[in-house]
């Protein structure tokens, strides 16, 4: 997935753990060279962002890139269940180096949820109100949805057996997404080559959101956090890349049954994916977002 070193995300469906790898070169010819450029079609059975659901089901994605001397500007965008109009649309734009021996990567990256209203909300997004304001007035603002974050990633090839990469990112958010506070996202990667053309891959991530809008309507003012991981295998076949992974969150049981925790008073991450009776059509839940699951991605760059 691109949105570049998040690696589902994925970028969590694609997940592709060489984040570590620097930009392959571009074409020497100028910046707008048409070796510049590429687009990547991603169809997956599910939308994983850091271990959750986004699509809560199949996604159809896409993303458009441009790399020039370490410089990238891309956009991607993807169906979600977090919008009103079940659209996101993500720009980045960064820089990629290397020094003392290893890959670098800094990000600037602007997540954006088209057509989020004020007055509605259709499925899992922010409802369409202020909690902290809201007194049942019309004419209140909307929680936000839309939000920005840094990413600085490192990593490096290891010239060993079975080529060995690792890398590490930082995602840091000043307001996260729902206007909920401070949100910090570490992610560990790791992948290799095991032969046949096969690219083992197993990533490991913890968000932390510090809490305010939209924690607050999920009677979490503090926030929440929680760890997830992702272990998967790709491979190319006839020019598309196949990627199949089970991933998964901790804490994403039910709540206040036997020998279950009482979530709706422990704060955090049971309550606010686990606990909360927040109706929406076809009775989705943020629970059934965090089940692990096998996910499987078919991807090609052009």
């Amino acid at each position: 997935m691109n949105r570049s070193l998040l690696a589902v995300t994925v970028l969590a469906t694609t997940a592709v753990a060489g984040l570590a790898r620097a930009d392959e070169a571009a074409v020497e010819s100028g910046p707008f060279a048409e070796g510049n450029f590429s687009a990547t079609a991603i169809l997956t059975t599910d939308y994983r962002f850091r271990g959750i659901s986004n699509s809560d089901g199949f996604a159809f994605q896409g993303s458009f890139d441009w790399n020039h001397k370490g410089f990238n500007l891309g956009v991607f965008g993807s169906n979600t269940v977090f919008s009103d109009n079940n659209v996101e649309i993500d720009l980045y734009g960064g820089y990629s180096w290397q020094w003392a021996g290893l890959n670098w990567r800094g990000q600037l990256l602007y997540y954006m949820f088209p057509g989020e209203g004020a007055s509605t909300s259709k499925g899992l997004d922010p409802p369409g109100f202020d909690p902290v304001t809201f007194d049942g007035a019309e004419g209140f603002p909307s929680i936000e949805a839309n939000y920005f974050e840094v990413s600085l990633g490192v990593g490096k090839t290891f010239e060993a057996r079975f080529s060995p990469t690792v890398g590490l990112t930082y995602n840091y958010s000043p307001d996260f997404f729902g206007e909920d506070g401070t949100g910090q996202h570490i992610q560990l990667s790791l992948s290799g080559e095991a032969g046949w053309g096969l690219i083992p891959y197993a990533n490991i991530g913890y968000q932390d959101v510090s809490g305010d809008e939209y924690s607050t309507f999920f009677a979490t003012p503090d926030g929440y956090d929680y760890w997830w991981y992702q272990v998967g295998l790709r491979r190319e076949v006839a020019g598309f890349t196949v990627d199949l992974s089970w991933v998964d969150t901790e804490g994403g049981g039910a709540c206040a049954g036997p020998g279950q925790p009482a979530c709706a008073f422990n704060g955090g991450f049971e309550t606010f994916y686990n606990d909360f009776p927040y109706p929406t059509a076809g009775g989705t839940s943020y629970r059934d977002l965090t089940q692990g699951s096998f996910v499987l991605a078919v991807s090609r760059t052009f």
